[in-house]
């Protein structure tokens, strides 16, 4: 029955994996080998402690063990957060079901492995843009209200990081003057001395490698999904590490199709900013040049 057991782990179609109570991988199928990155045949008779990251091999090995005094059917789906450890070292999410199969007296366990990588992207990419959302409507009551431009400029950062959860936004001015400077008008969030230390151009010469310089100087969206890893953001990287921000969306800021300025998003997140999240802050710095253009009518009318 068992020699039937292995033939049979084959010929199924998701990764599945035969143990025994040591967490010893009597069996991998071809689904499995796959989807961990070993070769055919090298998963069987090693531990199963290799396909889990380190930090949580102590932690495996103790559900294991009360697994074991206590074997029963364990579904996918049941909230534990597990992960798998492929054989180049990327950890990725999984989900894992159980069942305990009776020989005499020992006891194997038949596991089945889901990647759930593509699924939890989709969920990121889901809150992320809801984040986009939530922040796009408040800022369109906060342009239905406004009547001064500073104050505009300071509540949409305040709902930036209350509404729209993201770490820090501020908004930089483009001075007309020849250094070419930006000079912060309005910030909220997580700032520990980031917006005083700002000494940032958006000339095409001298230290304008940032995202706000590059959306000032182009007059188009710039998105910096990896802060601490592109060169281009070397002028704060120190900074952005040193508080927590991963990623960054500049917007311009326009009015009778002059630049201004720019919105500046700071997200926790590595590659925070998707697509989807880009159009929908696009459409919210539209909305937000509406309201400047009208606090500046309002203010000539008075």
């Amino acid at each position: 029955m068992r020699e039937h057991l292995v033939a049979t782990l084959q010929h199924i179609p998701s990764a599945a994996i035969l143990v025994d109570a040591n967490g010893q991988i009597l069996q991998a199928n071809h689904a499995a080998e796959l989807l961990f990155g070993y070769a055919s045949g090298s998963l069987d008779g090693r531990p199963l402690a290799v396909l889990i990251p380190k930090d949580r091999r102590e932690l495996h090995d103790e559900l294991l063990y009360d697994y074991c005094k206590n074997p029963s059917t364990c579904p996918k789906g049941t909230g534990l957060q597990r992960h798998g450890l492929r054989q180049d070292g990327i950890i990725f999410p999984v989900d894992v079901a159980l069942a305990p199969i009776q020989f005499g007296e020992e006891v194997l366990f038949f596991a089945t492995v889901v990647d759930l990588s593509a699924f939890k992207q989709t969920e990121l990419e889901l809150r992320q843009v809801n984040r986009s959302l939530r922040f796009l409507s408040k800022v369109n009551q906060l342009v239905a209200h406004a009547d001064d431009e500073q104050d505009l400029l300071q509540e949409v950062c305040q709902a930036a990081v209350e509404a729209g959860n993201y770490r820090m936004a501020w908004v930089g001015l483009a001075e007309q003057h020849a250094d070419k400077k930006i000079r912060p008008v309005a910030f909220h969030g997580f700032n520990n001395g980031f917006i005083e230390k700002l000494n940032i151009t958006w000339g095409e010469n001298g230290n304008n490698m940032t995202a706000v310089g590059e959306a000032i100087r182009s007059g188009q969206p710039v998105v910096r999904n990896n802060i601490l890893g592109d060169p281009q953001m070397s002028p704060c990287r120190a900074d952005a590490k040193q508080r927590g921000y991963q990623s960054v969306i500049a917007l311009p800021l326009k009015v009778h199709d002059t630049v201004w300025g720019a919105l500046a998003l700071f997200a926790p997140e590595n590659a925070a900013f998707t697509p989807q999240e880009c159009k929908v802050l696009s459409e919210l710095s539209d909305d937000l040049c509406f309201g400047i253009r009208s606090c500046f009518q309002t203010s000539l009318q008075g």
